[in-house]
């Protein structure tokens, strides 16, 4: 048997009790929680509201008002999960009335207005709808913007009842507030479900019902269910709760703050989610395809596993163990790593971070290093700093044979990064074991094989492959020291900063007429490394598809190495034995590069 205790309870309530119906304001009272969003509701949405109770009104017909989601906290009041728009401004639509006509106008049930109250953002929206309940008369109308929502709408809702007496006609008896609130007592009709399964139920049950309040983003629903984590089945004090929510929302407000400090946005909630998702896969052994999941559906599953028993393939056990007591320890341990990443590690670092991006696992595993350093930064990082930098390096070359020797993302090059964040992870793991992971996978490469398909064959008709393999010999021929050197960061801005290149053809795959006697070149010749290079974009389109000796009257312009040494060559044409002796020079060069190790200290 399915036990449904508790799950959800129906009923359907007016606003006081009448015949055969439970009265929504009769003796309950009402708590808007921490986690909800302050109050929203515009203009346009009050407007909507009051002018159904209107028409109803007019016609004498019942009105229906959606549904309330609720979880019994005491005896006879209310946690609001879903309501908090519409039960306000009834609130706030009784205040207004005793205002412009006097409490006499209501049933005497809804003339005191101590039925609603919020704990929302920290007691202050409490304070401002204290302001608006305690005044006896309508405030003054402040000629600023009104800072106070429930005073802005409390404004909007008188000027609506001075709308509706205007448009009464000279014949009529003109707008009656008493029967006005008479009928809306028992006219208004409103679905109350209650669950007293706990918040991550009553979500679930909102996600299901929601038709007429402000839907929940994605940032909202990782609140209330990170909340819920943090706070359900703990027996916790109202001071408590809100201190839970105080701790997440500053895990939010920090991320905006340091963003301002840095006057651009170096990193957003959404981005530290998508880190702390690859962490927690790895942690809790979870089905690599989740990685691929948007981080919205993947903490849904998350947490309906660990809250609410739903398992869809997740181990909840495994899931608790790899949260811990409190996730914001590791979420805001991730902030300050990504800001720190930011400012930079060395020169060297960001050439490799630029290469990264230019593989095809750039912008997957770009924050691969913040994932090393929340494992690895403590203050005595400066000793295992080389060692970082040497994974760091390590892992890009990695990522470039993986590009070069497929035209397309190969899951060997996605399961070994995950294999290498299961590896940071683990407790007993150290930075010389994860050097030893990158170096055995790179030692077990067919290196001889990609020697002669991948450096010796055709690299241009794959755009990724000519892009890197031109890059990476400008760099060398830029700068041969890359085992001690690559310190100075004009090198990286030269290379691979904001100057415009091409990859060019220094024998042109169309010759022009001034090719006299052109030997017969091949196309895995013609697109082979001894016959491309990088060059300024301005320059290649002066070049054209002239003899080297006319190109050469341009390359002078280069301020690359690799395009000044053709300079030297002295013949009218190049040679197909001159690309030959290139292309095994730098399949050499860019197989020691590949399979080397750079020294740092």
């Amino acid at each position: 048997m399915i036990s449904t205790e508790g799950f959800v309870k129906a009923r359907t309530c007016t606003l006081l009790p009448s015949t055969g119906q439970d009265g929504l304001l009769a003796g309950q009272s009402y708590v808007i929680p921490v986690y909800q969003r302050p109050l929203a509701w515009s203009e346009d949405q009050i407007q909507r509201l009051l002018m159904g109770f209107w028409n109803a009104f007019q016609s004498r017909e019942p009105y229906f008002i959606g549904t309330l989601l609720l979880i019994p906290r005491a005896t006879d009041e209310w946690e609001v999960v879903d309501g908090q728009q519409r039960l306000t401004t009834l609130l706030l639509l009784c205040q207004v009335a005793k205002w412009q006509y006097g409490e006499q106008v209501l049933p005497q049930e809804l003339r005191h207005s101590d039925w609603l109250r919020t704990q929302v953002s920290s007691q202050e929206q409490q304070k401002w709808l204290d302001e608006v309940l305690s005044s006896p008369s309508l405030p003054d109308r402040p000629t600023a913007a009104i800072q106070n929502p429930y005073l802005r709408n409390a404004f909007f809702i008188y000027d609506w009842f001075e709308g509706q007496e205007t448009q009464a006609g000279e014949d009529s008896p003109g707008f009656e507030p008493a029967a006005f609130f008479a009928f809306l007592v028992a006219a208004i009709h409103v679905v109350v479900i209650e669950t007293r399964n706990g918040l991550a139920k009553a979500l679930d049950i909102f996600n299901t019902i929601n038709t007429t309040g402000l839907p929940l983003t994605g940032d909202d629903l990782f609140k209330i269910k990170l909340y819920d984590y943090l706070t359900h089945g703990k027996n916790l004090t109202d001071d408590e709760k809100q201190a839970a929510l105080l701790d997440i929302d500053a895990f939010y407000a920090n991320i905006v703050a340091r963003n301002k400090a840095k006057t651009y946005n170096v990193t957003s909630p959404d981005q530290i989610l998508r880190i702390y998702q690859r962490i927690l896969i790895e942690r809790a052994g979870l089905n690599r395809a989740l990685h691929e999941s948007g981080p919205d559906r993947f903490y849904e599953r998350v947490f309906d596993s660990v809250l609410l028993s739903r398992p869809q393939g997740l181990d909840a056990n495994k899931l608790r163990a790899a949260l811990g007591a409190n996730p914001l320890v590791d979420l805001n341990r991730l902030v300050e790593m990504r800001f720190l990443w930011e400012e930079g590690i060395s020169a060297r670092h960001e050439i490799w971070h630029d290469l990264q991006w230019r593989t095809r696992y750039g912008w997957r595993f770009e924050f691969l290093d913040v994932i090393y350093l929340f494992r690895f930064h403590d203050a005595g990082f400066e000793a295992i700093k080389p060692k970082f930098e040497l994974w760091k390096e390590l892992m890009v070359k990695f990522y470039i044979i993986k590009t070069l020797e497929s035209a397309k993302v190969v899951n060997d090059g996605r399961t070994f990064t995950y294999q290498v964040i299961r590896e940071i992870l683990r407790p007993e793991s150290t930075p010389d074991t994860l050097l030893a992971q990158v170096r055995k996978k790179l030692q077990d490469y067919d290196r001889e094989w990609f020697f002669d398909e991948r450096l010796k064959g055709d690299v241009f008709d794959n755009a990724a492959r000519r892009e890197l393999t031109s890059r990476l010999s400008a760099l060398l021929m830029q700068d041969p020291e890359w085992r001690t050197g690559w310190h100075d960061p004009e090198l990286r801005e030269l290379v691979l900063g904001k100057v415009s290149y091409e990859v060019e053809h220094i024998h042109p795959r169309n010759p022009s007429d001034a090719f006299t006697a052109p030997e017969t070149w091949h196309h895995s010749t013609l697109n082979s490394l001894g016959n491309l290079m990088l060059l300024e974009w301005e320059l290649n389109r002066k070049v054209l598809n002239h003899p080297l000796h006319k190109k050469q009257l341009t390359y002078k312009e280069s301020k690359l190495q690799e395009v000044q040494q053709l300079l030297g060559h002295t013949q009218p044409y190049w040679t197909l034995a001159a690309c030959e002796e290139r292309t095994h020079q730098k399949a050499q060069l860019l197989d020691a590069f590949l399979f080397g190790e750079a020294e740092y200290r």
